[in-house]
């Protein structure tokens, strides 16, 4: 009877230890609507300044137009009294190619960007604004992309 008792014992906390370890792996709808904001940006943004770059008689590095949640490591949020002003912050992985057709691949890039949750305001930040604002005590990170 022990044996059984200790194996439901053992089984019990490795769910529990499962469930809290995927926890961080998980976004709920806030965070992929943030994530949805700054990644539609960052698409647009890069298609535009891709189809200028191949105009250039230099080479120039072209950035991906395929952004999405894949491409995220990190999320911190820093919760306001009101949900919709909730402010996320995003740290994301940019591969950037040698050619225009984004076969190439140069080096990769971690950005950081700020985004709320209702998804109307974006803002890249450099490392050491995204270092600053993950160190204060109102930000918790809540998503962690799995290795």
């Amino acid at each position: 009877m022990k044996r059984y008792g200790l194996g439901v014992v053992l089984l019990g906390l490795f769910l529990v230890l499962v469930g809290c370890g995927s926890s961080l792996s998980k976004m709920d709808d806030g965070t992929k609507k943030a994530v949805s904001t700054v990644m539609d940006f960052k698409n647009k943004y890069h298609k535009k300044n891709n189809e200028k770059r191949k105009n250039y008689e230099f080479d120039s590095g072209y950035l991906p137009t395929d952004l999405s949640e894949k491409d995220v490591l990190q999320v911190y949020l820093m919760k306001a009294k009101q949900e919709e002003n909730n402010v996320y912050y995003i740290r994301y992985n940019e591969t950037e190619f040698s050619d225009p057709n984004l076969k190439k691949k140069m080096k990769d890039h971690i950005r950081g960007s700020a985004a709320t949750s209702n998804g109307t305001e974006f803002e890249p930040i450099s490392e050491k604004e995204f270092k600053q604002a993950i160190e204060q005590d109102s930000v918790d990170k809540i998503f962690e992309a799995k290795e």
